[in-house]
């Protein structure tokens, strides 16, 4: 009876290789591993684009100043940078592909953006005006 049992052993180490169900577990871990990971990262790209608008801003703040500098009084409108080519045209479009808004009325300059859902007017538009901390 042993000698059965043994023989059975022996067959059964030297069994190379595994089974599908095994292989079937290890996949579907990897696969769970895998949403986990990746559901977790989401958001970073809306992150990294809200701060990339916001150098924006500070870049058209700054050329603003330019401007005033070299014209003496303040831009009408975000074109008028351009034209002034202090400026260059395609930083009037935010991180998300809406164009800024501005406002400048005497020393005050305010930059927009929509922000990730692309339209004015609600909480998640991004300002020059308010800090960081304030937004999130």
């Amino acid at each position: 009876m042993n000698s059965s049992m043994n023989k059975k052993i022996n067959q059964l180490k030297s069994k190379k290789g595994f089974n599908l169900i095994e292989i079937m577990i290890v996949v579907g871990l990897i696969g769970t591993l895998m949403v986990i990971a990746f559901s977790s990262l989401g958001g970073v790209g809306d992150k990294g684009k809200e701060r990339m608008s916001r150098v924006m801003m500070k870049q058209i703040k700054s050329s603003a100043e330019l401007y005033y500098a070299q014209e003496g009084k303040r831009p009408k409108s975000l074109e008028d940078l351009v034209t002034a080519e202090v400026l260059e045209e395609d930083k009037l479009t935010d991180a998300f592909g809406v164009d800024f808004e501005a406002e400048f009325s005497g020393r005050k300059i305010i930059i927009r953006s929509a922000g990730i859902n692309g339209e004015f007017g609600d909480e998640d538009d991004l300002s020059s005006e308010k800090s960081q901390d304030e937004e999130e």
